[in-house]
């Protein structure tokens, strides 16, 4: 097979596997007919719906404000949790084997937790969405910390460089995949996180929405929100995952 033929092979695949899905989901909810399991053509009026009216929008706009919040205060936190359990031996053998301890606490848990501290608010939602993303992104980034070659940097000052053109010849070809790597895997548990928080607050966002279907029993309809959101999911993951390529291409 020449690789023009695997890479189709690889492609195809995914494809080929989420269409296999939707055939057995179909025949199933159409011969066996479970109620929590409608026909697809159920589910796709009801996106179409959700779509047009302008409901999933207004909602998934609140959440990826939300998200991005959240988002950017776990990078900041794992970006000073990270920098200290790379460059600090002593704080890293401190910390790393209780930051993995706590990585088996059901972060979902926590949130009935952070309403008691602050409500129904948009910060329990943040923090909820900290807890989910915080501690992956972190050992993740500590692990790019520590993968930079000694010998290059060595090299490099050797030469003079200063620290700007370390940065940007030696640390960031260096780290970059596996920082995108802490990224993606960071982006899904937070989109996780956002959830979840909105599903046990049920005021805002794609969380009120499945709250609505779910007490109304309406089961296209909840199902149509989580095609929704996993459709957001896969295209943020593949888009991560492209510009994951292209650092890697550059560590090169």
């Amino acid at each position: 097979m020449t690789s023009s033929a695997r890479r189709v092979s690889r492609q195809a695949s995914p494809v080929l596997v989420f269409v296999l899905v939707l055939a057995a989901w179909q025949l199933v909810a159409v011969t066996v007919a479970p109620r929590w399991l409608p026909p697809l053509d159920d589910i796709g009026n009801k996106v179409v719906g959700q779509l047009t009216s302008g409901d999933f929008a207004e909602a998934g706009l609140a959440t990826l404000r939300t998200l991005g919040i959240g988002l950017l205060v776990s990078m900041a936190v794992a970006a000073v949790l990270a920098a200290a359990l790379a460059l600090s031996d002593v704080l890293d053998e401190a910390l790393s084997t209780i930051l993995g301890g706590l990585m088996a606490v059901p972060s979902v848990a926590l949130i009935p937790i952070f309403i008691f501290i602050w409500g129904l608010s948009d910060t329990t939602m943040i923090v909820s969405i900290v807890s989910f993303a915080v501690l992956p992104l972190t050992l993740q980034w500590a692990t790019a910390l520590r993968e930079v070659p000694a010998p290059l940097v060595e090299m490099s000052r050797s030469f003079e460089a200063s620290a700007a053109q370390l940065a940007r010849t030696v640390y960031l070809p260096s780290v970059a995949p596996l920082l995108l790597t802490g990224v993606r895997v960071a982006v899904v548990q937070a989109i996780k996180g956002v959830i979840s928080a909105e599903v046990i607050i049920g005021t805002v966002g794609i969380g009120r929405l499945l709250t609505i279907e779910s007490s109304t029993f309406n089961i296209a309809g909840v199902w149509s929100v989580i095609v929704l959101i996993i459709v957001a999911s896969i295209l943020s993951y593949a888009l991560l995952s492209w510009l994951e390529g292209r650092a890697s291409r550059w560590a090169d």
